[in-house]
């Protein structure tokens, strides 16, 4: 039986973590190091406390101050470094997006009766992080939450390409395109028509551009920069909805929008195309 490891800091570190390799000691020694932020730790205590090799901790606590993480200042002592505040400030940035964003999705939901959606850009991606489901028993889902699909794929996602700089708009277009054609009902002429619209408007609509049949409305949240930081989507088959209700459907969707910008900007003014647009009868 592989015995457990209690270091005096109360940190459960098993037999097997000692086996993963270099990232398990070094996330011991981030630990150790997290106990006493930010007055800093001296060597001798994240030798002790964590228990590790001396020459072992030497090792990992240079990979770290090699790649940002941690610092050693002029007192001696390891502090967290600048790329750990960087990943801090943008799980912090995350989870103010969600509890701000989460109210006024929830009130779109219930006025669309629909399942609605949040996704964010992720590189050549974007990324379903909130997926809030409508009581009805009939329900259009097409994304879980982190569901990953390329830019431009869906109503939220061809919001956020719409709503980037041309040359980088199309430069993602390229990358995409293959992953795009694997879609059996993609078509490109109809993709461009509905990329135009979506430049236009502020925001994208579709009738089976992706999937047969399913139809979807997605507008972009942007930043001070005009650019997209998130989308407000949701998805319906195409006969759901009728073509007197589209306009209501889109200009709730669009508030929502501009609502949570609002917000996250604390109330200041969003630059967001799609509040500035006439909402169409038909996509």
């Amino acid at each position: 039986m592989n015995p457990t490891i209690e270091p005096k800091t109360g940190l459960n570190v098993t037999a097997k973590d000692q086996g993963a390799g270099s990232l398990a000691r070094a996330m011991i020694l981030l630990r150790v190091l997290a106990r006493s932020a930010p007055e800093g730790t001296r060597i001798a205590d994240l030798i002790s406390q964590s228990e590790l090799p001396r020459a072992t901790v030497y090792r990992v606590l240079g990979m770290l101050s090699e790649a940002g993480w941690i610092e050693r200042r002029k007192d001696r002592k390891y502090y967290f470094g600048i790329e750990m505040f960087s990943l801090t400030h943008a799980a912090q940035s995350h989870q103010l997006l969600d509890r701000i964003a989460l109210p006024h999705l929830a009130k779109l939901r219930d006025q669309l009766g629909q399942t609605v959606y949040l996704t964010k850009r992720v590189g050549v991606d974007a990324i379903c992080v909130v997926r809030l489901e409508a009581n009805d028993i009939v329900q259009m889902l097409v994304m879980d939450v982190g569901t990953r699909i390329p830019l431009g794929l869906g109503a939220g996602g061809l919001a956020m390409l719409a709503a980037l700089p041309e040359d980088e708009r199309n430069e993602l277009i390229r990358i995409n395109m293959p992953r795009f054609r694997e879609r059996p009902s993609f078509n490109l002429d109809s993709f461009n028509a509905t990329l135009s619209a979506a430049l236009e408007l502020g925001y994208a609509s579709h009738k089976g551009l992706f999937i047969p049949g399913v139809a979807g409305i997605g507008v972009p949240v942007l930043d001070s920069h005009s650019r997209p930081l998130v989308a407000v989507s949701t998805a319906f088959l195409n006969e759901w909805i009728a073509p007197g209700d589209y306009k209501d459907c889109a200009a709730l969707i669009c508030r929502t929008a501009k609502a949570i910008g609002a917000d996250l900007a604390g109330g200041g003014p969003v630059a967001s195309p799609a509040m500035r647009q006439e909402v169409p009868n038909e996509p």
